[in-house]
């Protein structure tokens, strides 16, 4: 008989298959769950344990559900033995990761994978998830990204991205809502720009509504009050 996984975030894609709305709900115990992004690097640097530390007791004060670090000018090695340290003073939490990328790898999925899966974190989040052909990343096999990912791991990634520009801006969210469900298991997008239809979030929002769906906030935004989402990835602030 197969043991059942003491931790949420270790439930498998196995004999007991579990979506990815069962697997949120086990994660976050939550139908909306609040994700507060620390950044790593600039203006902590030198103190990176020391700040990271007193800013997540803070979210978590807050009533974050998760916590999301990003490096951010922090290089990978850095980075590495910070969130291995975070991890061992929040054993815990649910933690995640959003290695930014680098020359080598500019999506960020592969190292972002790498230290989930050293530290035994909750899941992972990158900004986008090669749904979308951009002009600030080059194209890429979504099928490379979903073989990368250890499957306890929850991954959220995004589509229509204010922080990109669509290469084919015909395409719809619609469209790109259809085609992440099922290559990432929290769909991520950002509220309209001006260049955006303003009812974007409600379009998105009837495709994605019986998946795990949400928006990342900058620090000044705040979620409409009529958002449903399961998630929203917001700026430590």
């Amino acid at each position: 008989m197969q043991d059942f996984p003491t931790k949420p975030w270790q439930l498998l894609y196995m004999e007991d298959f579990l979506s990815a709305p069962e697997r949120f709900q086990a994660l976050f115990q939550t139908t909306r769950a609040i994700l507060t992004v620390i950044s790593i690097g600039k203006e902590n640097r030198g103190k990176f344990l020391e700040i990271a530390i007193k800013e997540t007791q803070e979210a978590l004060s807050s009533g974050a559900h998760g916590i999301v670090y990003r490096n951010d000018d922090c290089n990978f090695a850095d980075f590495r033995n910070i969130v291995k340290s975070l991890k061992e003073h929040f054993p815990d939490l649910p933690l995640g990761v959003n290695y930014t990328g680098d020359d080598w790898e500019r999506y960020g999925f592969l190292k972002s994978f790498q230290l989930a899966s050293e530290n035994d974190l909750a899941f992972v989040w990158t900004w986008f998830s090669g749904i979308d052909r951009i002009d600030e990343r080059e194209a890429i096999d979504v099928q490379r990204i979903w073989q990368a990912q250890p499957k306890e791991i929850f991954y959220f990634s995004g589509i229509h991205m204010s922080q990109s520009t669509l290469q084919h801006p015909e395409k719809s969210i619609e469209c790109s809502t259809l085609q992440a469900i099922g290559y990432v298991d929290g769909i991520v997008t950002t509220l309209p720009t001006e260049d955006e239809p303003e009812n974007k979030l409600e379009r998105f929002e009837e495709i994605a509504k019986s998946y795990p769906y949400g928006i990342y906030l900058e620090k000044s935004q705040e979620p409409p009050p009529n958002f449903k989402g399961s998630f929203v990835i917001q700026e430590f602030s």
